[in-house]
């Protein structure tokens, strides 16, 4: 991940998907663009951070919990739905 305001930060948002459509085979759907983090969806309905895969799908109409941290000491840890998708330095 890169590195923000001296190595400690914390994303969190909550999200849904409202678009099922088939028309994502060919495209990505973004919902962050900014300069350090990009979070989107693949054509299959899968949730990327960076180009971290979390293999989860998100289409599903669902409510989801996006939560990203880093810091000094334990680097960073992607959470979906409370749940710790990945983490490292």
């Amino acid at each position: 991940m890169p590195e923000l305001y001296h190595n400690f930060y914390t994303l969190s948002l909550w999200f849904q998907n409202t678009d099922l459509s088939t028309n994502l085979e060919n495209t990505y759907k973004n919902f962050i663009i900014s300069g350090f983090i990009r979070i989107y969806i693949d054509k299959t309905g899968n949730l990327y951070i960076n180009n971290i895969n979390s293999k989860i799908n998100v289409n599903d109409y669902k409510w989801h919990y996006l939560a990203i941290t880093e810091d000094t000491k334990d680097g960073y840890k992607i959470y979906i739905d409370n749940k710790l998708i990945t983490s490292g330095e």
